[in-house]
């Protein structure tokens, strides 16, 4: 018997999660670019910052694993693929296109902080969701043509 996690992502989901991970990435890169000036990372703003990443980062993973069909047991690697490019995407970002994001150091380092932040967050969520479905009772898929 197969089981989900015995079956890799097909290109079509893989093409999909790098889609999923330059979307995510560009929109909290203006999302960013909106609250840094706000002072949003301005004393205990920053906690609830970090607070608020939390279920939105967990609806990112949920909406793209529904929309590409990803079983549970590959979260984690639909999240690794999506956190991998979106660090590449980043770290060319933060180097060449700082402006993207802020227009002084403290704000690059703000955001930075911030992104490192999701992924860590992200790759988290992925583990837990990838682990939860190891250890759920497995369904049978039993064919009624098999008769």
């Amino acid at each position: 018997m197969t089981t989900p996690s015995s079956h890799p992502l097909t290109k079509k989901q893989m093409g999909g999660l790098m889609g999923f991970g330059c979307l995510f990435w560009y929109a909290s890169t203006r999302f960013l670019d909106f609250v840094i000036p706000l002072g949003f990372f301005d004393g205990i703003s920053r906690l609830y910052n970090f607070a608020l990443i939390v279920p939105l980062t967990w609806a990112c993973i949920l909406l793209a694993c529904k929309v590409l069909k990803i079983p549970r047991a590959q979260t984690a690697m639909a999240v690794i693929v999506m956190c991998a490019v979106g660090a590449l995407m980043d770290g060319v970002s933060l180097s060449f296109f700082a402006e993207l994001y802020a227009d002084s150091a403290k704000e690059e380092a703000d955001a930075a902080v911030t992104l490192l932040w999701s992924i860590g967050v992200a790759l988290s969520i992925g583990i837990f969701m990838s682990r939860a479905q190891k250890h759920a009772p497995e369904k049978h898929i039993h064919n009624s043509s098999a008769k």
